[in-house]
């Protein structure tokens, strides 16, 4: 079989496992954890006793729902996609290409980590690594799949 035909094979299962399984999931995970979260504010400012504090609970919900449904719905994906492209293409070319995986893992988690440890928003921290950690075995599946069709 033509090498080249060999690596697109190994591309292709690492994208399509990466969207079908990582990207449904985390999807999934991020609207519980949304729905979770809005629950318990609906719960706390029905408890609420002083009127000030109703009215920053019901203002930190509006945020929350403005960060959910507002969520970018194409960035991802795509970001998804050159993710793959870029753990497949360091791990089956790069000599020691792997020492590239965790540079990008902590660009990533610097840039979101503010706003993690002011809001302690542990759902997301999670989901964001277990994702993470599913995109590289999406990766390790397109590898795979190179070296044994090779």
């Amino acid at each position: 079989m033509n090498k080249l035909l060999i690596y697109l094979m190994g591309y292709i299962v690492s994208i399509v496992f990466s969207y079908c399984v990582v990207r449904q999931l985390q999807q999934k995970l991020y609207e519980k954890a949304y729905k979770t979260k809005l629950k318990n504010l609906d719960y706390l400012i029905g408890k609420e006793a002083d009127e000030e504090q109703k009215v920053k609970q019901r203002e930190y919900r509006k945020s929350i729902e403005i960060i959910y449904l507002g969520r970018d719905k194409i960035l991802p994906p795509i970001l998804g996609i050159c993710e793959q492209i870029l753990y497949v293409s360091a791990l089956t070319f790069v000599p020691h290409g792997a020492g590239f995986i965790p540079v990008w893992l902590g660009i990533k988690t610097a840039g979101i980590w503010p706003e993690w440890s002011k809001n302690k928003d542990r759902i997301s921290y999670n989901t964001f690594v277990l994702g993470n950690a599913l995109s590289l075995v999406s990766a390790l599946i397109g590898v795979a799949t190179i070296k044994a069709l090779i």
